[in-house]
């Protein structure tokens, strides 16, 4: 039995080495892998940040890391515990693009007297990609980056 089971891990760690790096085990769209757009900058461009709502002019760029076009992009801005507006991209995103959006309709921000400049986190919700397959972001991702806020 201890001969079989040494003669196992052996052929385990021969396939290993054997096989590329890309056929073992690499994380695919709907797994938990990160974002297929990774986020290189967020500015928002903030008015009346005195106010309960403020409106801010969104500009994002990233990068499509995946391997298709992605057709669909689901903005989710987020700051406090439960706070949250989102913003939906169409468009056709080629692999490896940089590709910087200005969003021409504002978002709407709530502030408090307690926190009247939040930190603002941006990330991908959803991506959905060319093949009809859509990533969803889960609960634990860390794929957002702390926007940059610019007051007017």
């Amino acid at each position: 039995m201890k001969k079989l089971v040494a003669r196992s891990a052996l052929l385990a760690i021969a396939l290993a080495a054997v096989l590329p790096c890309s056929a073992q085990s690499a994380p695919t769209v709907g797994e938990a892998a990160g974002s297929p757009v990774q986020i290189k900058s967020c500015k928002l461009d903030v008015r009346g940040v005195r106010q309960r709502y403020s409106r801010a002019q969104l500009t994002i760029a990233f990068v499509n890391n995946s391997k298709l076009v992605v057709n669909a992009i689901r903005w989710k801005l987020s700051w406090g515990s439960s706070s949250a507006s989102y913003v939906r991209e169409v468009g056709t995103f080629s692999p490896g693009a940089l590709v910087r959006h200005e969003f021409s309709r504002p978002v709407v921000i709530a502030s408090s007297a307690h926190n009247p400049t939040p930190s603002i986190t941006c990330a991908p919700e959803s991506v959905q990609l060319a093949n009809g397959k859509t990533w969803q972001a889960h609960t634990g991702d860390k794929n957002g980056v702390l926007a940059r806020l610019i007051h007017l």
